[in-house]
């Protein structure tokens, strides 16, 4: 598979994309992974 990615740098590509969760609830392994993995690439 040749998969290439292309960086946008046009204003209409950037995204402000938010993720909630319950308050008090466990998420399942892969997604509190996702989770850990989306706050290390923010910061």
């Amino acid at each position: 598979m040749n998969v290439k990615t292309i960086q946008l740098i046009e204003d209409w590509a950037h995204r402000n994309l938010l993720i909630a969760t319950k308050s008090g609830v466990d998420l399942s392994p892969a997604a509190s992974l996702l989770k850990q993995h989306l706050q290390a690439a923010a910061s």
